[in-house]
């Protein structure tokens, strides 16, 4: 790393200079799969590629476990650098055998460019791990540079961290409710609880606008907490208004039902009138069926706390891995309910999901309910539950109060 960092500051005294980013697709499947002398072969290949390919200026280190970093000549053009990562590229994807197995890896490359080294030389690392991060989303095996795109994304979300420190100090971040209904009688027979951020100027941002950095600070232990604390609070407000609510529902990653700070405010929510519920990603259902999981899922249910599987039918879920987590119930995914009543091919998958969900005794819930045509063909099918905007959209805990009253009238 004294070297990289030497050589940076060579390349700093410049006009103008590119770093490459390479990051290695697979490696850990080389290693998991064929042991670490195969993969400290496929390591031996890419450093044989990047002396091959580089010229006598061009600096490369490994900075990680299967990351390196290349740091072209200066005054080497960005269509020159190209040229030399896509050779690199295509040399790295030959194929490699190990003790007669095919060692199964390649490379994603990610390249940044200034034209002003003295402003830019701390950041253009930063600039190039974007490009890197893009090259990976978009399929692998690719290179990709950094745009004044990507640039201005990182300026946005740099400026968004500051926010969301300001948002906690603030008290800003809320739970939001979407009712679920019984397909029977159309009574109310839980809520889902979303999150939303309403901003001192009245705004209200959904997650995806604003968690990827909430997850790159670490702060989403402590949103979580707050979310599940206001919660509780609006389960015991409703109560008091004589709105029953039978069952609340979480959003919750994997990862975070391992938390034991999450399991214990969600048995303490459990502790009341409501069941509590854990949605998690049907993706579980096949990256999650080890020991460790199984053993973090007994202690949710030891904790009274339910499982439902979210937007069902949008993985390739396995049908044992299905009756391994043993669900309450399976969330079809909106994308399948939304067509339901133009689309033979949505009916017939949703009665399929309908008819294994009731052989193996789990319920079923359908999202994306938005017309009446679409309730009267769920109900006809057996479906037990319903939620959508045909219904409400999500609403702050007070708006909740309210509009229960109707709900009321209309199941009665």
């Amino acid at each position: 790393m004294g070297r990289l960092q030497s050589e940076r500051r060579r390349a700093s005294s410049f006009d103008a200079g590119t770093i490459v980013r390479i990051d290695l697709d697979y490696f850990k499947s080389v290693n998991d799969t064929l042991g670490h002398e195969a993969g400290d072969a496929v390591l031996r290949r890419v450093a044989d590629v990047l002396r091959a390919s580089m010229g006598v200026d061009d600096f490369a280190a490994r900075i990680g476990g299967d990351e390196f970093s290349i740091l072209p000549a200066p005054g080497k053009s960005l269509s020159e650098v190209c040229t030399m990562v896509e050779q690199i590229r295509e040399k790295i994807a030959e194929p490699l055998y190990f003790e007669e197995r095919q060692c199964r890896f390649g490379a994603s490359f990610g390249i940044a460019r200034t034209e002003d080294m003295a402003a830019d030389a701390g950041d253009l690392p930063v600039f190039a791990d974007t490009a890197l991060y893009k090259a990976k989303a978009g399929g692998r095996n690719r290179l990709e540079l950094f745009t004044p795109e990507l640039r201005q994304n990182i300026l946005s979300d740099r400026s968004l961290a500051v926010e969301l420190h300001e948002a906690l100090e603030r008290d800003e971040f809320e739970p939001w409710f979407q009712p679920q209904f019984s397909a029977k009688d159309e009574k109310l027979v839980g809520v889902e609880t979303l999150l939303r951020w309403r901003r001192p100027d009245g705004s209200i941002l959904a997650p995806e606008t604003f968690m990827h950095v909430a997850e790159h600070l670490r702060i989403v232990p402590e949103i979580d907490r707050i979310m599940m604390l206001k919660a509780e609070a609006a389960l015991k407000g409703w109560r008091r208004a004589g709105v029953a609510v039978p069952k609340i529902s979480f959003n919750v990653s994997s990862g975070r039902m391992r938390d034991p700070d999450v399991v214990e405010l969600a048995r303490q929510i459990a502790k009341g009138e409501a069941r509590v519920t854990f949605e998690l990603l049907e993706s579980i259902l096949v990256e999650e069926e080890s020991d460790a999981f199984c053993f973090h899922l007994d202690l949710v249910r030891d904790a009274g706390i339910e499982i439902e599987i979210d937007d069902f039918g949008s993985g390739h879920a396995s049908i044992i891995g299905l009756m391994h987590i043993a669900p309450s119930a399976l969330k079809i995914d909106k994308r399948i309910v939304l067509p339901v009543a133009q689309d033979a091919r949505s009916r017939n998958l949703l009665r399929a999901i309908i008819e294994i969900a009731e052989t193996l005794g789990i319920a079923t819930i359908a999202e994306g309910v938005e017309t009446r045509e679409q309730v009267q063909i769920l109900r006809g099918m057996g479906c037990d539950v319903l939620q959508g905007f045909y219904y409400a959209q999500a609403l702050d805990a007070a708006k909740f109060t309210e509009a229960a009253r109707g709900w009321r009238v209309r199941a009665a």
